[in-house]
């Protein structure tokens, strides 16, 4: 499954989806343009436009989030990763028991297709909604008879080694991966524009060399700004989201230092500890939030922002050009202002993901 998923995320298949991630920025800015120099929630902003580019990218649905956030399909969706957020059975099961979540799905959709008459099982359990819809935008894509769209559902089904639920379950893990974690680190990332403005300035002015106005920027230019990378990476490494849910299990019985692993172990790897760790970071003190030290060559096995290794997140090329793409014209447009308590720290909270305990609000000024 690997192998064939791997070319779907390739540096050219990123080129095809690469314009309809430019349209969901530039409708963020125009919604931005209403709240010039007003303090905003941030953190919802870029919920609707990370909710906007998956559905676009992903699905091939154009729903526009971003100046409908009351639609119902966003509604449902951020009903599922509040759900997720907070411990329920099924999360139970797939964490420690998860030699019976499949039986115990299976169970759960015979019951739902059973009782739909009598009650809404989809509002007990937001996933059944989720993925009940996703299905039947597979089903309607499959029968064709329609424009073929450069989206990710496209990718998949162009993919003729993967069966019809294969594809359906790898679009369902591209919301599920690829929201909540994305609209977390872009709300750090502004957070820590408006914290550290020498920051701010310095990557403000990488993008400026690079581009004379925000019409240049694709998915292939993005990637030249070396230091909005670095300040990307910074803010991963500074404040991880997936640290829950990074585990592998063993699958060979091993001793690692005297310490005997057996097979089938999970383990959970400690994210937090290696991206504070003055050996793999240092010398500037890894508490510092200091984008240039990924200037430096580091152990390949220092970060874990979306996990390591041929396991790793199979979408971190998608998740940078996003982030970076947002980022960019976003800050050619705009001017973040300084926090109004510039010691202030984010309370985080953990679930599925880490982020902020509360909304990240912030003021923002249009750029003359």
């Amino acid at each position: 499954m690997r192998s064939i998923m791997n070319p779907t995320f390739s540096t050219a298949k990123l080129r095809e989806i690469g314009p309809l991630l430019i349209m969901c920025s530039d409708r963020l800015q125009k919604v931005l343009e209403k709240e010039n120099e007003k303090e905003v929630n941030i953190t919802q902003f870029f919920k609707r436009f990370t909710m906007d580019s998956i559905w676009n990218c992903a699905f091939g649905v154009d729903i526009d989030f971003q100046n409908n956030p009351q639609n119902i399909y966003f509604k449902r969706c951020e009903a599922l990763f509040e759900f997720l957020s907070k411990p329920n059975i099924l999360s139970f099961i797939g964490n420690y028991f998860h030699e019976f979540l499949d039986p115990f799905m299976e169970v759960i959709l015979f019951l739902e297709k059973f009782l739909s008459q009598f009650i809404d099982f989809t509002r007990i359990n937001p996933i059944l909604w989720f993925m009940n819809h996703v299905f039947e935008i597979v089903e309607i894509r499959r029968k064709g008879n329609q424009v073929v769209k450069r989206d990710y559902l496209q990718i998949l089904i162009d993919c003729q080694t993967l069966t019809t639920i294969e594809v359906k379950l790898n679009l369902a893990l591209f919301m599920i991966a690829g929201y909540e974690t994305t609209s977390i680190a872009l709300t750090y990332a502004c957070y820590c524009l408006a914290k550290y403005q020498d920051e701010q300035a310095k990557v403000y002015e990488s993008i400026r060399q690079h581009f004379d106005s925000e019409e240049e920027i694709n998915s292939d230019s993005i990637q030249e700004v070396e230091y909005l990378d670095m300040f990307v990476k910074e803010v991963l490494r500074y404040y991880p989201t997936g640290t829950s849910i990074i585990s592998r299990r063993c699958t060979k019985s091993t001793n690692v230092k005297g310490i005997d692993i057996p097979e089938g172990l999970v383990i959970a790897v400690d994210v937090l500890s290696l991206h504070e760790d003055m050996d793999l970071w240092g010398p500037v003190n890894t508490k510092e939030f200091y984008p240039a030290r990924h200037a430096v060559k580091r152990n390949p096995l220092a970060f874990w922002s979306f996990g390591n290794g041929p396991r790793n997140c199979i979408g971190i090329k998608f998740a940078f050009l996003e982030l970076k793409v947002a980022l960019s014209k976003m800050l050619i447009n705009y001017e973040i202002l300084p926090l109004n308590d510039m010691n202030e720290e984010l309370e985080l909270f953990e679930a599925f993901v880490r982020r902020p305990k509360h909304d990240v609000n912030v003021t923002l000024r249009k750029r003359i």
